[in-house]
Order: structure tokens, then sequence, then C-alpha cells
């Protein structure tokens, strides 16, 4: 690998990576996305399923949900930008410069998840990830300003007095420093880091490390949310293809009015919450609420 200096460093290519690229492509800056997959497979975003919740119209009401779903745990800053970009970034970034087409033919065939109080979530089919990463990743491939590097680890931050100056990037054993007047991690969570996941294996909290040993601080790293609805498999056996045994069941299952019951074919989530397979989560205590 050669040294090199950008405006951003991206680390990560899954759909939040890609967001800030094409968001500082946009602004005139030089970008490098650098990323340790080799295919849109390998992120955590393709894996998704459910889709993408929008207000309809209500954005109070997408507000309340967002905060039930969350059970308190939500920073309420961060809600009200949700709340108010969500509809407008859809809209501008998926349909318009990616061409995604969602379900529905006249209108949008919006589904229903946990803790919503209406269906809200525009979707592919049950695999929604895929269908908006690929196209995203497809359009940073051909933008000038954006250069994407695969199959690229980094391994650590480039830190000189108490600011982060890049990383040192790794491929096929050559590592060679990349400098980035901003550098942005997005690198996903910790799934793979347990036996059964619905996490690509390349989960593996890479930024969240990479970010606390340059004196970041590291918050609600005790939270994991682990999804209520998954084939298990065989703890640590792989299928042939060369997965791990675990895949999920989309939570829009639910939504449509699929039922939980234990292996006495006992309906339970009724004695939990007053919204049974669609409760939010509850900490401590058992949820029908999660992400891959």
């Amino acid at each position: 690998m050669n040294e090199r200096t950008t405006d951003l460093l991206v680390v990560g290519s899954g759909v939040a990576g890609c967001a800030a690229a094409l968001a500082a492509a946009r602004a005139g800056a030089d970008v490098t996305l650098a990323t340790k997959a080799t295919q849109p497979e390998e992120s955590t975003s393709y894996w998704a399923q459910g889709g993408v919740a929008v207000t309809r119209g209500d954005p109070e009401a997408f507000k309340a949900d967002i905060l039930d779903a969350a059970d308190g745990a939500a920073d309420p800053e961060a809600v009200d930008v949700l709340v108010d970009s969500a509809d407008e970034a859809v809209e501008d970034v998926f349909v318009d410069s990616l061409g995604v087409e969602f379900d529905g033919e006249e209108s949008p065939d919006y589904g229903r998840e946990a803790a919503h109080s209406e269906a809200r979530i525009l979707h592919v089919d049950a695999s929604t990830g895929k269908h908006l990463l690929a196209p995203f990743l497809n359009h940073l491939a051909d933008h000038d300003a954006v250069e994407i590097l695969e199959d690229t680890a980094a391994l650590e931050l480039l830190t000189h007095e108490g600011r982060v100056h890049g990383a040192m990037l790794e491929r096929d054993g050559e590592w060679a420093p990349c400098f980035a007047g901003a550098t942005v991690l997005a690198t996903g969570g910790i799934g793979a880091c347990y036996g059964r996941s619905t996490n690509p294996e390349t989960a593996t909290g890479d930024g969240i490390a990479m970010a606390a040993l340059a004196g970041a601080d590291v918050e609600d790293m005790e939270y994991v949310q682990f999804h209520p609805t998954a084939f298990a498999g065989e703890e640590g056996a792989e299928t042939a293809d060369g997965g791990r045994g675990t895949f999920l069941l989309s939570e829009a299952v639910r939504g449509e009015g699929a039922l939980l019951r234990n292996e006495e074919d006992e309906r339970f989530m009724p004695e939990y919450h007053d919204d049974a397979e669609l409760a939010p989560p509850r900490r401590g205590r058992p949820c029908c609420r999660g992400r891959a």
C-alpha cells in the first residue's frame, strides 16, 4: 500500500459509512472509504431485512414510537435529528440518487415493526438491506471524489496532541498511513464476537476499540441487542455455504401477525407486555425488539 492523504477517511462500508462518504463528496471533499469487506454481503447493512422507518406525515407519532422503542435509553437530540431528517433523507438518497424501488405500486406498501403505533416501514421484499447497500456502493464507486479501498483493514487511528489525523491501513500484509482532515468510524458492532449471531463475521467491534485506544469516550457498551426471532442452528456449526448456521427471521414476520410460542406450544409474550409480539425492548426483561 502507498501512503495517501484525503479530506475525509471513512472506515466502514455499510449504509452509515456510505452516507457519510456521499455527504462529504457532495460538499466538495475528497473521500477515501476503507473497508475490510470485499463484497457487500460482508456488511451488516446488507443483512438487514425489515426496512426503513418514515414519519408518514406525523412526526410527533414517529418520535413517540422511537422513544417507546428505546425504553428511555434514547438520546432526545438524536431522536429529533432522526425524525426531522428521515423522510428527506430517504427521498433524496435512496429514491432520487440510488433509484431504489420500495414495495408498492401506486402507493408504498408499509410494513409494521415492534413498538410502532402504525405501519411505517418502507421495504423491498424482506431483504431491504441488500437492495439499499449494493446500489449505494455502486453509486460511490462512480463518484469522482470517492476512492473505495476494499479488503483493507484499519489497524489504529493516527493521533497527535489529542487529535485524530487518519488511520493506519493494511491490505495483503502491507500497511501505510492514510492522513485525513477528518475521520469517520462506521464499523458496526460486536455481534461476531458471539458464537451465535445474525451479524456477518466482520462485525468485530474494530472501530469501538480503535476509538477507545485513541482516547475517545465510549458510551452504552453494555447494550447489545439480540434479535428475538432467529434460527439458532448449532453453536459453532457452519453451513454448507460457509455461514454460521444462524439466520434472521425478519421482524416483519411478527409485524404481519406471526406469534411467538415456546417449546410447549404456549404463546408467552402477552404475559410480559400488552403489545405482545410487537412489544418494545425492556432492559433486563424479555423483549421482542432487536436488530440483526
